[in-house]
């Protein structure tokens, strides 16, 4: 009698135990799965160009969506997320020889 409560209690602790290595493993993977769909972000940025000798920027929305950098007006989603963002309305204007020190490669 004695051994059999010992077996029952020794089945017992392993399927527990396996039961708990289970459910932490399961919960692992789905943290995994939503760490690589997550790579979504929003930014705004200058962009500029040159008019009559002056330089015209204006500030833009972009969306990066897997690595993949767009106008936030040219993406409506990234996996799952729906995206409606107002237009920007910031704008400057600068003399012909200022040079954005953020660009090396103005023109």
């Amino acid at each position: 009698m004695r051994g059999l409560v010992i077996f029952l209690i020794l089945v017992l602790a392993i399927s527990s135990f396996s039961f708990a290595a289970f459910s932490m493993n399961n919960k692992r993977a789905e943290l995994n799965q939503v760490d690589q769909k997550s790579h979504f972000s929003v930014f705004t940025s200058a962009v500029c160009e040159n008019k009559n000798s002056m330089v015209y920027c204006k500030d833009s929305i972009f969306v990066n969506c897997n690595g993949n950098i767009s106008a936030a007006a040219d993406v409506a989603e990234c996996d799952g997320i729906k995206i409606s963002l107002p237009k920007t309305t910031g704008s400057a204007v600068f003399g012909s020889d200022w040079k954005d020190v953020r660009k090396s490669d103005l023109t």
